[in-house]
Order: structure tokens, then sequence, then C-alpha cells
């Protein structure tokens, strides 16, 4: 049994009747209207086109020519304060990024590599660890950028579609490492805590002796007077 073609409000549906599985293909912007006049089973000019009649026109499609692909995406540009950053390899071969604390204004550029209809494609990013939902672009905002991240372990996870709306949701991620400067690491924490408590066992010891040498002159005077 092969798949039925079917309309609705937002688009064009493949269905599988084995699977019972439906995709949506279009968005509803890629048709004249929303009121279709019939199925597109109904209607075939031959036996790969098929014509969908609206109220105001028709459009007509090939099943067989929907990208049905899962694209890649890459990470192909990554920029420091703005400006291109040197790396010790390309981005795109990039898994891992490790940046100083003041290497934190940070700027990426992606591309799912689809050229059916390159500004149909559609992305969706986020910075794990910053990020709580998924920020949608489209093909001419294809990019990310953070400002002033504090010192921490991120992962910027990057999905994206083809034109046709199929989704590679595995995406592109890169795991990003900002240290923190020296005086916020935990070596420095530790020499704080050890000069706190130097400081104060010194002060303990200060105030004892200083007790004890009070205590020796206010006897001192007790036997003056009691001589």
């Amino acid at each position: 049994m092969g798949y039925l073609w079917l309309t609705g409000l937002k688009g064009l549906i493949k269905y599988d009747p084995v699977d019972k599985k439906s995709k949506n293909f279009f968005t509803s912007r890629s048709f004249t209207s929303h009121q279709f006049l019939g199925n597109p089973e109904s209607f075939k000019i031959s036996s790969s086109e098929k014509v969908l009649f609206t109220k105001t026109g028709f459009v007509s499609f090939y099943p067989d020519s929907i990208n049905t692909n899962i694209p890649d995406i890459v990470i192909d540009k990554f920029t420091l304060r703005g400006k291109d950053f040197d790396l010790d390899s390309l981005i795109y071969y990039k898994t891992n990024l490790n940046l100083k604390f003041n290497q934190n204004f940070l700027g990426f550029e992606f591309a799912v590599l689809d050229y059916t209809n390159p500004s149909e494609n559609q992305y969706k990013y986020k910075l794990e660890g910053l990020d709580e939902d998924w920020i949608t672009v489209d093909a001419n905002n294809r990019r990310a950028n953070y400002s002033g991240i504090s010192p921490g372990s991120y992962t910027l996870r990057i999905i994206g579609s083809n034109n046709d709306k199929i989704w590679n949701t595995d995406g592109a991620n890169i795991h990003i490492i900002i240290t923190p400067p020296w005086y916020k690491t935990i070596l420095a924490y530790i020499l704080y805590a050890i000069l706190i408590a130097t400081s104060i066992w010194i002060f303990i010891k200060n105030r004892e002796r200083q007790l004890q040498e009070e205590k020796r002159i206010l006897e001192q005077k007790v036997k003056e007077r009691t001589a």
C-alpha cells in the first residue's frame, strides 16, 4: 500500500496507512489559499504530477521531488567580540572550545547543507547551561550571539531543517568551557581559606599572650600591695 496525500490547514500531508504516521511538508504560506477543493489524490496531470485546486487557483507538485533528505548541519564561523577569531583548527572540526574568562562575548554562524531552497531552511539553537528554551531563527539570521557569559561549562546545540521541513534533530554540537580568572579558581579559594584560618589562629594566639601578660601584671600588682 502506498502513501496517501492529504491537505490540511498547515499544508500538504503525506500519510502512511501502514505505520499510521503522517508528515507535513509545507507551511501554509506555500499555498495560494487554505480553501482546497478536493483531494490531491483526485487530480493528476500525469502519473508523477498532482494538482491542488483552491478557490483562487491551483498548485501542482511532484511527490517524488519532495525533499525528504535529512540535512547535515555545520558551525561554519566563530567570532569573539564581533571579530573573527583564529583557532588552532577550523570551527567546523571543533567539538570542544576552551576560552579564558574575558573571552566571553561569543558569536557562532551555522548552516544547513541543503541547497534545494536554502532561503526556506530553518534553525533552532540553545546554549545548554544558559538558555532554557530553543531559539528559532530563519535562513537570514543563522547565527547565535552571547554576551558576558559567566565562567562555566556549556554546550551549544543547533538543529535545522531543509526547505520541506525535514529536521536534523541531532544537529551540530560544541562543548564550551570558559575558565574563571585565577582569583576565582578552586586553588585560589583554598589559599583564601588557609589565609583566613591562619589569620584567625594568629589573632587567637596574640590574644592569649595579651591576656597572659595582663594576668601577670595584675598578679604582680597584687603581690606588691600585699607585701
